[in-house]
């Protein structure tokens, strides 16, 4: 199987978990929020985000708490994250996804980085369109499956600690069977979730849109590399 093939029954995979996952999450997300008069009827899609560019053997997952925003005409018209970040990786940012600009400009920076160790930091902060196209050899995930606010708290924040997401995070896991998981501010909830996962198989980092310096957050990085 080439490795195109196989990324893509690795996404074809993880589309029947999310399929299979949908009833248990979203029964958790009517009790989170009893009072939604227009609930999801769907969960959003995760997964490798280029099947021609990323590597399986050594590959990288990056695991984010939740997407912001993401309503009901978004799921209705099948306008899912995993297909909106392989097009951030191909054409760049489109107009939706400029105000999450500062998100996706530093996790091209980390991935970036974390294939070159040895990049010049200072250039490295200051690069934007540039790095975009390393998203595509990486794959995600949001621990909430549906969607989130603009900062994990609250029930959103529950959704994530509730056995739906605990069980589709392992089973995510266990078909990438990613070398590294780039924890984007998820530390706690992952090691709560799984904590039999081999903790040097993580990177820890704060959330990619935290408002820190750039190069202080690449530094960071480096350092655990």
């Amino acid at each position: 199987m080439t490795g195109k093939a196989r990324n893509q029954e690795i996404n074809r995979q993880l589309d029947e978990l999310y399929q299979s996952a949908t009833e248990e999450f979203l029964w958790e997300y009517r009790r989170a929020f009893p009072n939604d008069p227009a609930p999801p009827s769907r969960l959003n899609r995760f997964g490798i985000i280029d099947t021609q560019r990323y590597d399986a053997a050594s590959g990288l997952l990056i695991i984010c708490q939740e997407t912001r925003g993401w309503d009901n005409r978004d799921f209705g018209e099948d306008r899912l994250l995993r297909e909106c970040l392989g097009a951030i990786a191909r054409e760049g940012l489109f107009p939706e996804a400029r105000p999450s600009a500062l998100m996706w400009y530093n996790l091209g920076r980390w991935l970036t980085l974390i294939e070159d160790p040895q990049r010049d930091l200072p250039r490295l902060a200051r690069e934007k369109g540039s790095v975009l196209p390393a998203l595509g050899k990486a794959a995600f995930t949001n621990l909430n499956k549906v969607r989130g606010g603009s900062a994990p708290r609250g029930a959103y924040w529950k959704l994530t600690y509730t056995g739906a997401a605990k069980r589709t995070l392992q089973k995510e896991l266990e078909i990438l069977c990613p070398r590294h998981v780039l924890l984007c501010g998820t530390q706690w909830p992952f090691v709560n979730l799984v904590p039999e996962f081999d903790r040097s198989k993580t990177l820890t980092m704060d959330h990619p849109g935290a408002r820190k310096g750039i190069a202080q957050m690449l530094e960071r990085l480096r350092a655990q590399l």
